[in-house]
Protein backbone atom coordinates (compact mmCIF):
# COMPACT_ATOMS: atom_id res chain seq x y z
CA UNK A 1 0.00 0.00 0.00
CA UNK A 2 1.41 3.34 -1.03
CA UNK A 3 1.43 5.98 1.71
CA UNK A 4 -0.08 8.45 -0.76
CA UNK A 5 -3.22 6.30 -0.90
CA UNK A 6 -3.97 7.08 2.76
CA UNK A 7 -6.86 9.36 3.61
CA UNK A 8 -6.13 12.95 4.54
CA UNK A 9 -7.22 12.27 8.11
CA UNK A 10 -4.82 9.34 8.39
CA UNK A 11 -1.95 11.42 7.00
CA UNK A 12 -2.76 14.19 9.48
CA UNK A 13 -2.76 11.76 12.41
CA UNK A 14 0.53 10.18 11.30
CA UNK A 15 2.23 13.58 10.95
CA UNK A 16 0.85 14.65 14.33
CA UNK A 17 2.03 11.45 16.05
CA UNK A 18 5.47 11.65 14.44
CA UNK A 19 5.82 15.31 15.44
CA UNK A 20 4.77 14.70 19.03
CA UNK A 21 7.07 11.68 19.24
CA UNK A 22 10.04 13.65 17.93
CA UNK A 23 9.37 16.55 20.32
CA UNK A 24 9.02 14.19 23.29
CA UNK A 25 12.25 12.38 22.39
CA UNK A 26 14.03 15.73 22.05
CA UNK A 27 12.69 16.78 25.45
CA UNK A 28 13.82 13.51 27.01
CA UNK A 29 17.28 13.94 25.46
CA UNK A 30 17.47 17.50 26.76
CA UNK A 31 16.61 16.36 30.31
CA UNK A 32 19.15 13.54 30.03
CA UNK A 33 21.79 16.01 28.85
CA UNK A 34 21.09 18.48 31.67
CA UNK A 35 21.14 15.72 34.29
CA UNK A 36 24.40 14.32 32.95
CA UNK A 37 26.05 17.75 33.01
CA UNK A 38 24.81 18.60 36.51
CA UNK A 39 25.92 15.27 37.98
CA UNK A 40 29.05 14.75 35.88
CA UNK A 41 32.14 13.25 37.46
CA UNK A 42 35.45 13.23 35.64
CA UNK A 43 37.01 9.84 34.87
CA UNK A 44 39.97 8.57 32.89
CA UNK A 45 39.05 7.00 29.56
CA UNK A 46 41.18 5.31 26.91
CA UNK A 47 40.47 6.25 23.31
CA UNK A 48 39.88 3.17 21.15
CA UNK A 49 39.15 4.87 17.84
CA UNK A 50 38.25 8.22 16.28
CA UNK A 51 37.04 9.29 12.89
CA UNK A 52 34.52 11.24 10.89
CA UNK A 53 31.53 9.59 9.23
CA UNK A 54 30.05 10.99 6.03
CA UNK A 55 26.26 11.08 6.37
CA UNK A 56 24.22 11.43 3.17
CA UNK A 57 20.80 12.98 3.66
CA UNK A 58 18.15 14.49 1.43
CA UNK A 59 19.36 17.96 2.27
CA UNK A 60 22.96 17.07 1.38
CA UNK A 61 26.03 15.58 3.00
CA UNK A 62 26.93 16.19 6.62
CA UNK A 63 29.80 14.92 8.74
CA UNK A 64 29.62 13.29 12.16
CA UNK A 65 32.64 13.09 14.46
CA UNK A 66 33.07 9.72 16.16
CA UNK A 67 35.10 8.51 19.12
CA UNK A 68 34.94 5.20 20.95
CA UNK A 69 36.54 4.82 24.36
CA UNK A 70 36.87 2.38 27.26
CA UNK A 71 36.72 3.14 30.96
CA UNK A 72 36.22 1.53 34.34
CA UNK A 73 33.71 2.82 36.86
CA UNK A 74 33.11 1.20 40.25
CA UNK A 75 35.11 -1.83 39.13
CA UNK A 76 33.05 -2.41 35.97
CA UNK A 77 34.47 -2.00 32.47
CA UNK A 78 32.44 -0.05 29.92
CA UNK A 79 32.72 1.17 26.34
CA UNK A 80 31.00 4.31 25.06
CA UNK A 81 30.87 6.31 21.86
CA UNK A 82 29.09 9.38 23.22
CA UNK A 83 30.80 12.65 22.49
CA UNK A 84 28.02 14.67 24.12
CA UNK A 85 25.98 14.03 27.26
CA UNK A 86 22.68 13.72 25.37
CA UNK A 87 23.97 10.80 23.31
CA UNK A 88 22.56 12.40 20.15
CA UNK A 89 25.08 12.78 17.38
CA UNK A 90 25.88 16.29 16.24
CA UNK A 91 26.50 16.72 12.53
CA UNK A 92 28.57 19.36 10.77
CA UNK A 93 28.53 20.88 7.28
CA UNK A 94 32.18 20.16 6.62
CA UNK A 95 34.56 17.32 7.37
CA UNK A 96 37.03 19.88 8.71
CA UNK A 97 34.54 21.17 11.30
CA UNK A 98 33.72 17.62 12.40
CA UNK A 99 37.42 16.75 12.64
CA UNK A 100 38.06 19.72 14.92
CA UNK A 101 35.69 18.25 17.52
CA UNK A 102 37.84 15.14 17.94
CA UNK A 103 41.18 16.84 17.34
CA UNK A 104 43.66 15.83 20.03
CA UNK A 105 42.03 12.48 20.80
CA UNK A 106 44.52 9.84 19.67
CA UNK A 107 43.96 6.06 19.70
CA UNK A 108 45.43 4.50 22.85
CA UNK A 109 45.66 7.83 24.66
CA UNK A 110 44.21 8.24 28.16
CA UNK A 111 42.15 11.42 28.48
CA UNK A 112 39.55 12.88 30.81
CA UNK A 113 35.95 11.90 30.17
CA UNK A 114 32.74 12.48 32.08
CA UNK A 115 30.21 10.17 33.63
CA UNK A 116 26.82 10.57 35.24
CA UNK A 117 26.85 8.17 38.23
CA UNK A 118 23.13 7.55 37.62
CA UNK A 119 23.99 6.15 34.19
CA UNK A 120 27.50 4.68 34.37
CA UNK A 121 27.28 2.95 30.99
CA UNK A 122 26.90 6.24 29.13
CA UNK A 123 30.10 8.21 29.65
CA UNK A 124 30.81 11.14 27.34
CA UNK A 125 33.92 13.03 26.28
CA UNK A 126 32.81 16.62 25.86
CA UNK A 127 31.50 18.47 28.89
CA UNK A 128 29.28 20.75 26.82
CA UNK A 129 25.72 20.98 25.62
CA UNK A 130 24.64 19.82 22.20
CA UNK A 131 21.95 21.77 20.35
CA UNK A 132 20.55 18.59 18.81
CA UNK A 133 17.78 18.06 21.41
CA UNK A 134 16.52 21.62 20.81
CA UNK A 135 16.37 21.01 17.05
CA UNK A 136 14.43 17.80 17.60
CA UNK A 137 11.90 19.62 19.80
CA UNK A 138 11.44 22.45 17.30
CA UNK A 139 11.08 20.12 14.30
CA UNK A 140 8.64 17.92 16.23
CA UNK A 141 6.49 20.88 17.26
CA UNK A 142 6.52 22.21 13.68
CA UNK A 143 5.44 18.80 12.37
CA UNK A 144 2.61 18.68 14.91
CA UNK A 145 1.47 22.21 13.98
CA UNK A 146 1.58 21.34 10.29
CA UNK A 147 -0.42 18.19 10.96
CA UNK A 148 -3.05 20.09 12.92
CA UNK A 149 -3.07 22.97 10.42
CA UNK A 150 -3.61 20.63 7.47
CA UNK A 151 -6.70 19.21 9.18
CA UNK A 152 -8.29 22.66 9.37
CA UNK A 153 -7.34 23.69 5.83
CA UNK A 154 -8.96 20.81 4.05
Amino acid sequence: MDILDLSDSTKTVLILIAGIGLAVYGGYSLMQQNSALQNAEQINVTIESTGVDRVSQRRGVEYEPKASFNYTYNGESHTSDNLYPSGIAQEFNSEEDASQVIEGYETGETVTGNINPESPGNAFLLDEKSNSPYFMIVIGVLMAVIGIGSKFQG
